[in-house]
Parts: structure tokens; sequence; C-alpha cells
């Protein structure tokens, strides 16, 4: 059961049109689709020209940019892995794997709100309403997502066959059980050969020379693992990977 019935009940009973309308997927799905839609609007008002940016300036507190700049990049990492939780086929939703994946992916997203929200937690008290405000919503409605996929799996693994459900341990004890099935084969194939898309060596005889280059030329957002081979040698460098590099 969500921890926010009224917040569900409001946002999802106009969306629902008859009966037959109550499907689990759909509903999961319009849940999803609600929650992506207010952290979008509400995104902008933490953006360069939004009002929290306003309201520090105005109050001088030009230390609490840096919190802003660590709160833009949690709400595009909690927007990402949103949209990574939807549903891309009618019978998503029937594969434990699937319904794993989508509520590790919720929660990382609710996470991410809360760790924004932190970020603010010695402001001034005008700071914190403006946050609060805008990020209340959007943290109830993707619990509310969370709750019913949670809710989803418990029903649906009731009636599967044990075999489908994954309940062995992880092969070895350095492998984390968020890996996917695609990643433990690649870890696990040594004969394989691997070709990766870029090639950083600090001689110069690869595609770049630094690996902050390697990264800044990943694609954001990609529906594939994206491989980067950094060749022996020594790397002066402070490098940040943004949560939206799939690598």
């Amino acid at each position: 059961m969500t921890l926010y019935p009224r917040t569900c009940y409001n946002t999802l009973s106009p969306l629902i049109h008859s009966k037959n309308d109550y499907d689990p997927q759909l509903l999961y799905t319009l849940s999803l689709q609600v929650s992506i839609h207010e952290l979008s609007r509400v995104s902008k008002n933490f953006s360069e020209k939004g009002i929290l940016v306003r309201t520090i300036e105005d109050l001088h507190e030009n230390i609490l940019l840096s919190a802003l700049e660590g709160c833009q990049e949690f709400l595009s990492l909690a927007l990402y892995n949103l949209n990574l939780s939807l549903p891309t086929s009618a019978g998503a939703l029937t594969t434990h794997e699937n319904r794993t994946n989508f509520r590790t992916w919720l929660s990382a997203a609710w996470a991410d709100l809360q760790t924004c929200m932190d970020g603010f937690e010695y402001a001034p008290d005008e700071v914190r309403k403006i946050v609060s405000a805008n990020l209340d919503n959007s943290t109830k409605l993707v619990g509310t997502s969370l709750a019913i996929i949670s809710m989803i799996d418990g029903h649906m693994s009731q009636h599967e066959k044990p075999s489908t459900v994954a309940t062995s341990k992880p092969s070895s004890d350095w492998e984390p059980t968020w890996l996917s099935p695609q990643d433990r084969m690649l870890l696990h194939d040594l004969k394989r050969v691997i070709i990766p898309d870029i090639v950083v060596a600090a001689d110069g005889s690869g595609d770049y020379e630094t690996i902050k280059e390697a990264i800044e030329a990943v694609p954001e957002n990609s529906d594939r693992r994206f491989i980067i081979h950094v060749k022996k040698g020594v790397y002066y460098e402070n490098v940040r990977i943004g949560g939206t590099n799939g690598m």
C-alpha cells in the first residue's frame, strides 16, 4: 500500500475512465507518466534562471549555489531513472527480472530526490520552503509508483513458478545483485574478444589522451553499454562521471 493514498487517488482517478482501465501495467505506467511530467515541470525552478537561483542570489547565500548544482544533477538522474522504469512492451511486467529492475530504478529516483533536498538542510527557511514546495509532490508520486510496482511484483510472484523467480545467490561474492545478466556474461566470458568503443592512451596511440575527453565523448542516455579501454599509463586527472553515461 502506498504511503500517500490521497496523492495516488487524486492523481490517477481522473486518468482512469472505466473499470476496464484497471489493468496493473496501465496503472503503473500512468503513475510513472505523471511522475515524469511533474518532475520535468518543477525542475525548471532549479535551472539557472529558476526561482531558486534568484532567491539564493537575493539572500546573498552564494555558498548554496554548489548545493543547487548538485541538486540539478540529482534531478537529472531522477528523471533518467524514471524513464528507465517505463515499460516498453505490453508484457514488460510479466517477468520477475523486469519488475525487480523497475523497483531498483524507482528506488534510485526516490533517493535522488531525497539527496537533492538533503543538500539544503541547513539553508535559510525561505530556500528550504521553495525546495520542499517543488519536490514534495514529486517525491510522493515516485513513492506511489514504487508502491504500485511493489504490489504488482508481490502479487505476480505468488503465482509464478519458483524457477521463474530470481532466488539464487550471486555467482560470486564480488558481483553486485543489480548486475544484469548481459553484464554478468561480459565479466565471465574471458575468452571473448571485447572491442572497446574508445581507447585512451597517454602516449597518443589511442582515440584520446585523457580519460576526461573519453568520458565526454560517451553519448548520454545510451541504450547500450559503452566500453572505454584505458591503456597503461599515468593520468593526472580529476574525473567526474555523470549518471546518464551508460558505461
